[in-house]
C-alpha cells in the first residue's frame, strides 16, 4: 500500500468490580501490517503526552487532522512518512485525563480484537491507585520503552512544576540497571510557553532538573540514588541519562507562524532520528513485524509486574525456547572445527546468539546452503 491515513485506540484502562484491566486494541496495529515492507522498515514513535495544547500541535506541526478528546492512547500515523524506511508513529496520550477507568461489559472481556490484561499487581498494593497513577505507570514502563521521543507539553500540566511531579513518578520504578545503551533512550521534551522572548534552552533544563530534584527530595521514601542530597547537580543529570532519559526543555513556537512551526517539526523528527541510528548501532531499531511483537509480550508483562523491566530477549525465546540439548549440539559443532580454527567456534557460538551474521550471511535464510 503507497500510503494510509488514520488513528485507532491503542490502549485503555477499564474495570469491573474492583478489578481493573490493560486493554489493548489489536486493529491499532493495522497500520504496521500495512507498511510496504514490515519486515525492513524500522517505525519511529513518538510519544505526546497532554491535552489541549499536545492537539493544537500535532495537528499544526505534524499535519494530523483535529481530533477530539479522548482519555486514551491512540496510535497514529504520519502519511508523508509512512513510505519511508523509518515510518512515524504517534502515540497520542491521554490516558491520564480520564478521572476513572470505563466499566468493562462482559461481551467485552472475550472480545477478539481486543487484548483485556488484568492487572494482577494490583491486588499486591495496599490502598487504592488512582487512575492516573496508572496511566502514568503505562507510560513509563510500557511505551516509553518502545518510544524515541517523549513530548510532555506543560501548558497541559499547568507549568513546568506539575510536568516535574510526573517525572518524578516515573523514576521511583526506573531505578535498575538498563539493559541496553543510555544513548538509545528515549528523549524527553518538554515545550513551555517563551512569554518573554529571551529562552535559553541550556538555562531553562538546568533549572527544571533543579525542580525535578525538589519533587524527588520532598518523597521522603524515594527509592535509589536518585535522592542522594549530597550528588552534586551534574551528576544528577548524568545519573538521569544513564538510567532513565535525558531531558531537554524547549519553546512553544507560535501557530501563526509558519517558519518557527517548520522548524519545532524539524527539531523533533531531528531528535528522533539521533536516537533510532543509535539503536540502529545497537541493534535494537526494530522492524514494524518485531515491534509489534515485542509490545504485545510487553503488554502482558505489564500486567503481571511493573517492577520487572522489559526483558526483550526473555520475550524473544518465548516461541522460540533454547533447545534443551543445546550443550551437546554445540559440542558437536566444536568437534567439526580444527584446533587451528577453535576461535570460530566462540565467535560464531557468539554471534548465533547475537544473530550479527558472523561470518557475514550466515543467518541469511537465502544462502544456498546452511553455514556455521
Amino acid at each position: 500500500m503507497a500510503n494510509y491515513s488514520g488513528d485507532t485506540v491503542w490502549i485503555d484502562l477499564c474495570c469491573r468490580f474492583r478489578d481493573v484491566y490493560l486493554r489493548e486494541h489489536l486493529r491499532a496495529y493495522t497500520p504496521l501490517q500495512m507498511l510496504l515492507h514490515p519486515e525492513e522498515q524500522t517505525p519511529q514513535i513518538f510519544a505526546f503526552i497532554g491535552d489541549k495544547t499536545k492537539r493544537l500541535y500535532m495537528e499544526k506541526s505534524l499535519l494530523l487532522r483535529p481530533r477530539e478528546r479522548h482519555k486514551k492512547i491512540v496510535l497514529r500515523t504520519v502519511p508523508d512518512h509512512f513510505t519511508s524506511d523509518t515510518p512515524l508513529f504517534i502515540a497520542d496520550c491521554e490516558l491520564h485525563n480520564a478521572l476513572s477507568p470505563s466499566a468493562l461489559l462482559t461481551s467485552e472481556k472475550s472480545s477478539s480484537g481486543i487484548e483485556t490484561h488484568p492487572l494482577k499487581w494490583l491486588q499486591n498494593i495496599p490502598r487504592a491507585m488512582g487512575p492516573n497513577t496508572i496511566a502514568h505507570l503505562v507510560y513509563s514502563q510500557l511505551l516509553i520503552p518502545f518510544s524515541t521521543i517523549v513530548c510532555i507539553f506543560a501548558d497541559d500540566f499547568e507549568g513546568t512544576d506539575n510536568v516535574a511531579k510526573v517525572l518524578a513518578s516515573w523514576l521511583r520504578v526506573r531505578n535498575s540497571q538498563p539493559v541496553f545503551p543510555s544513548s538509545t533512550f528515549a528523549r524527553v521534551m518538554i515545550f513551555v510557553r517563551d512569554r518573554h522572548g529571551m529562552f535559553d534552552e541550556k538555562l531553562a533544563t538546568t533549572r527544571f532538573l533543579k525542580q525535578l530534584r525538589h519533587m524527588i527530595r520532598e518523597e521522603k521514601s524515594f527509592p535509589g540514588r536518585f535522592a542522594d542530597e549530597s550528588l552534586p547537580d551534574v551528576q544528577f543529570e548524568k545519573l538521569l541519562k544513564e538510567i532513565a532519559f535525558e531531558v531537554r526543555l524547549l519553546s512553544l513556537p507560535s501557530t501563526s507562524n509558519k517558519m518557527h512551526l517548520e522548524r519545532f517539526r524539524t527539531r523533533i523528527l531531528c531528535e528522533s532520528e539521533e536516537i533510532h541510528n543509535f539503536r540502529k548501532v545497537a541493534k535494537i531499531a526494530f522492524t514494524a513485524r518485531h515491534l509489534q511483537y515485542f509490545f504485545q509480550f510487553a503488554c502482558r508483562q505489564f500486567a503481571n509486574s511493573i517492577t520487572t523491566p522489559v526483558d526483550l530477549i526473555q520475550i524473544s525465546r518465548i516461541p522460540n525456547p533454547v533447545p534443551t540439548d543445546l550443550a551437546s549440539h554445540l559440542a558437536r559443532f566444536a568437534a567439526c572445527v580444527s584446533n587451528e580454527q577453535q576461535y570460530v567456534v566462540a565467535t560464531g557460538i557468539a554471534s548465533a546468539l547475537r544473530l550479527d551474521s558472523f561470518p557475514p550471511g550466515a543467518h541469511s535464510e537465502s544462502a544456498a546452503s546452511p553455514r556455521i
